[in-house]
């Protein structure tokens, strides 16, 4: 008897945790967060690839020679065109489960999740057999429906928190300074200003080269941790909890409810032999 008003208990808390918000304002705050921080991420890159763009393009006369030297910076900026559809991609992958978790919530599979909760709560007091078999499999069903993506963010938020938020902000720090210091080299300065001097030593510097190489080695090494970590955040981890609840769901479908419940009922706790005195 004791388990079955304990399936029961669960049952009706779960009916009431559906019509709360506390998961689902959870997991609006968990990916609304994510979603700023992608798109900052997104705009620092974006920014580095147009000042890598004019470094391109700039042309440096020394003597009778020119050079370009935002060369350099080609690798850098391929990395950062296919870093850009990652970010993308994350942005998306976010979006829409933000789109779903205001899904769930809504009236609807709230509504479907209590009317299936009562009907095996009916069950199990008044049915017996594959009746009970069925009610629970559609009430496991409207819970996957309700609370899948929820648990699914907030499994992804635990994981990001302890593994990949550092890592992520600290990327993205970097990649702001490395923005500021790219805008800090002046390899074209304004026409007017310049003479015949300016154009037989050229404004491009041993210094300048070499800040542009250790600012190309610090970008690329952060956009490959960032790469590393919104693939893992928005694509394989949800991916993974959700195949993980999938696979709970089959087991809780083809578990016997009917069984569990009939076996509960027919245990009675016997009572101790006393002994005879002697």
């Amino acid at each position: 008897m004791r388990r079955k008003i304990s399936l029961l208990a669960v049952i009706a808390s779960l009916i009431l945790l559906s019509w709360s918000h506390i998961l689902d304002d959870y997991g609006d705050r968990f990916t609304s967060k994510a979603l700023t921080q992608a798109a900052v991420t997104y705009g620092v890159t974006r920014g580095i690839n147009g000042l890598v763009s004019v470094l391109q393009s700039t042309q440096v006369s020394i003597g009778i020679a020119s050079i370009s030297p935002g060369e350099f910076l080609d690798p850098l900026n391929d990395l950062i065109e296919r870093f850009s559809w990652i970010a993308m991609m994350a942005m998306a992958s976010l979006g829409f489960q933000k789109l779903l978790l205001v899904m769930a919530s809504s009236i609807l599979f709230k509504t479907l999740l209590t009317i299936t909760g009562v009907l095996f709560i009916y069950s199990a007091l008044k049915m017996n057999g594959d009746k009970q078999n069925a009610m629970m499999r559609l009430f496991v069903i409207a819970l996957f429906l309700r609370f899948a993506v929820g648990a699914v963010v907030f499994a992804n938020n635990i994981v990001e928190y302890y593994f990949l938020e550092e890592t992520k902000t600290k990327a993205t720090e970097n990649l702001s300074q490395t923005k500021i210091s790219l805008s800090d080299i002046n390899l074209n300065p304004a026409q007017e200003k310049r003479n015949i001097w300016d154009d037989l030593k050229g404004s491009f510097t041993e210094g300048d080269e070499d800040e542009i190489k250790k600012q190309t080695e610090n970008a690329t090494s952060n956009i490959l941790d960032l790469t590393v970590a919104y693939i893992a955040q928005a694509i394989i981890f949800p991916f993974l909890f959700l195949w993980g609840f999938y696979k709970i769901l089959l087991w809780v479908w083809a578990f016997n409810w009917a069984g569990f419940i009939r076996i509960s009922d027919e245990y009675t706790p016997q009572k101790p032999v006393e002994s005879e005195s002697i």
